[in-house]
């Protein structure tokens, strides 16, 4: 959890996005590993079929991402991806693609733990995505409370907020 609370708080202090950086960074995670897209086996495959083989490289492997600017990731990714990826967060394109040649590579090295692609999605991330944690009487009580890391992430994420459907 502390990942993505920090991710989108580097995003938004970053690039300012008027509190859209939680649904930004959603949308990316769900675009990214999504099965009708290929998950994320297919989405790295896109990127090194693009040229960016030893960019992904380093962001799977252990050491420095190698950063990647936002004309390189829409020319690899097409400015469709970059629409579609801006319309479904309420943003403009331009605003959207230095955001995501921001947080792609760290992303994509949390999506690799160990320098591998694993078969299935970190814990946490499953969870986030789903929207389901997993069950434990500790976080029962945190919930009772009003304490939970996993409400206080949701509503950074903005997930309580509008959200727009494509």
């Amino acid at each position: 959890m502390a990942f993505f609370e920090r991710t989108v708080r580097e995003l938004n202090d970053t690039f300012r996005l008027g509190g859209r950086s939680g649904a930004l960074v959603m949308e990316f995670l769900r675009t990214v590993t999504s099965e009708k897209s290929g998950s994320l086996g297919g989405f790295l495959v896109r990127l090194r079929t693009a040229g960016l083989g030893d960019t992904v490289d380093s962001w799977i492997g252990q050491g420095e991402n190698e950063p990647i600017t936002a004309a390189r990731l829409e020319s690899a990714l097409g400015s469709d991806f970059i629409s579609r990826m801006a319309s479904k967060v309420g943003m403009a394109p331009s605003a959207v693609a230095p955001a995501l040649a921001f947080l792609a590579p760290k992303v994509i090295d949390k999506l690799t733990p160990n320098g591998q692609v694993a078969t299935s999605l970190p814990p946490d991330v499953s969870a986030l995505l789903t929207g389901v944690a997993a069950t434990t009487a500790s976080r029962s009580s945190a919930e009772a409370s009003g304490k939970s890391p996993w409400r206080r992430l949701r509503a950074l994420l903005g997930l309580f907020g509008e959200r727009r459907e494509s």
